[in-house]
């Protein structure tokens, strides 16, 4: 909910950071990204590939071409 969110603290880089915890800070972020966008895919393809809609090789093509 929005009231946890708000509870949440959120550390900042700074100069006397560590470069490799900086590194890992910045993948975790672009790991988030990813996972959301797994997610927009599956919760798009899936329902179209259950209900016969498209078949799997017309959506291995959606895919190359998503990327």
């Amino acid at each position: 909910s929005k009231g946890r969110f708000e509870e949440l603290q959120i550390f900042l880089p700074s100069d006397e950071t560590p470069i490799h915890a900086i590194h890992l800070f910045y993948k975790l972020i672009a790991n988030q990204k990813i996972r959301g966008d797994i997610s927009k895919l599956c919760g798009t393809l899936i329902p179209i590939l259950l209900s016969g809609e498209i078949r799997i090789p017309e959506a291995e093509k959606l895919l190359e071409a998503h990327r």
